[in-house]
């Protein structure tokens, strides 16, 4: 998966598909907060999850380079 995410700038897609892409993607993630906060016991708020989907919580840095040494 790492090696995949690394990779994805080489590929041939149109507007169109990248604006799908990045759609389902956020929607994806969006379910997993859902998920991962029920799974533990809901350690955040509604609002908490609201402010993070409206991009009010800063969010971690992805590491580029060891995505790219894990490919």
């Amino acid at each position: 998966m790492l090696a995949g995410i690394a990779d994805i700038g080489n590929e041939q897609f149109s507007e169109a598909q990248w604006r799908l892409l990045e759609s389902l993607v956020v929607e994806q993630l969006r379910q997993r907060i859902r998920m991962r906060n029920a799974q533990f016991s809901h350690p955040l708020s509604g609002e908490r999850i609201q402010a993070i989907f409206r991009g009010e919580i800063e969010p971690l840095a992805f590491d580029y380079e060891k995505a790219k040494l894990a490919a």
